[in-house]
């Protein structure tokens, strides 16, 4: 069994010494706070299992999932705690595996610069919205970078950061999260919200510009391979496999993969933040605060990637 190991710097802390098989025997040995994962979820990952559970096991992944034992919440002008539960580990390890799909997303010449996800989410800022623009500098994020004009594969690190705060304010990392029963009724179904981030089927306006269709060239990668989605690796208690099918109802079609597919939704999201920061209020009112703790896990995995290229191989 072939190994890798490599060094990297965490938190200013003693250097930290990681080491993953080039096999995936140490799959069966994993479990999230639930119990086993299924290994359906995981055969398309590589050797991310273990590299994984490093990371869980680090103090920096404990901060940050106590980091959202409570949010801030600003209401007539003044801060309010309201109570919300820690992360959970299941969302904490979609997330970050869901971040390892993404940094290894290859980009497709033949969909063209303006049709393909993974340029969307690392190319410089076109929007006066980007997100990732709108915090630059400020909420300890993107500190290391001084602007966003060149292409850089390390802007994923800030979006999933952002992702994983957005997540816990807009549904607590509830997959089957619905529609927001505090917006102002009225509303048609474009503006219905569903999944982890509720997002809604309106905000597709700013992100398939033109005739250009980066919803659907992404999507389809799910729908080819629906393992892909970490369904049951974000919710456990769910047996069934993704429904990811389309009915020919585009708002519907929406809700549904959103919810059924959560990888796939945090890949939207990491293309929508880049084309605006209105989609979202938490985002809107820069409610949506990165945790160090959890950038710093991003870090990792992001290190352990770049040090394993192999390690994207059948992802």
């Amino acid at each position: 069994m072939q190994q890798f190991k490599f060094r990297y710097k965490f938190l200013g802390k003693s250097l930290l010494i990681l080491s993953a098989s080039n096999t995936f025997s140490e799959t069966a040995q994993h479990r999230s706070s639930s119990g086993e994962a299924s290994s359906q979820e995981f055969n398309t990952l590589g050797n991310f299992s273990k590299v994984i559970d490093e990371i869980e096991s680090s103090t920096e992944a404990a901060d940050c999932k106590a980091a959202f034992e409570y949010t801030e919440k600003f209401r007539d002008g003044g801060p309010q705690k309201s109570s919300r539960e820690a992360m959970k580990s299941e969302y904490h390890r979609g997330m970050l595996l869901s971040f390892a799909q993404n940094v290894c997303l290859k980009d497709d010449p033949a969909k063209g610069i303006r049709a393909d996800p993974k340029t969307a989410m690392i190319s410089p800022s076109s929007s006066p919205n980007d997100t990732l623009k709108s915090y630059l500098g400020d909420k300890g994020l993107l500190n290391e970078i001084s602007d966003l004009t060149e292409k850089n594969e390390k802007y994923l690190i800030h979006s999933f950061s952002l992702l994983m705060t957005l997540g816990m304010l807009e549904s607590s990392g509830k997959v089957k999260e619905g529609v927001d029963k505090n917006a102002s009724g009225g509303r048609n179904a474009s503006e219905i919200e569903a999944g982890l981030f509720q997002f809604s089927q309106n905000s597709r306006s700013f992100v398939d510009t033109s005739r250009f269709g980066i919803y659907n060239n992404l999507l389809k990668t799910y729908q080819d391979k629906p393992e892909k989605c970490l369904k049951g690796l974000f919710d456990p208690a769910d047996k069934k496999s993704p429904d990811i099918t389309e009915s020919g109802d585009k708002d519907a079609d929406f809700q549904k993969v959103m919810k059924e597919c959560p990888a796939f939704a945090a890949a939207y999201g990491a293309v929508l933040l880049r084309k605006t920061d209105q989609h979202n209020g938490p985002l809107k009112r820069k409610e949506a605060e990165p945790k160090i703790a959890c950038t710093k896990n991003l870090e990792q995995m992001f290190t352990y990637i770049k040090s394993n290229p192999t390690s994207c191989d059948g992802i």
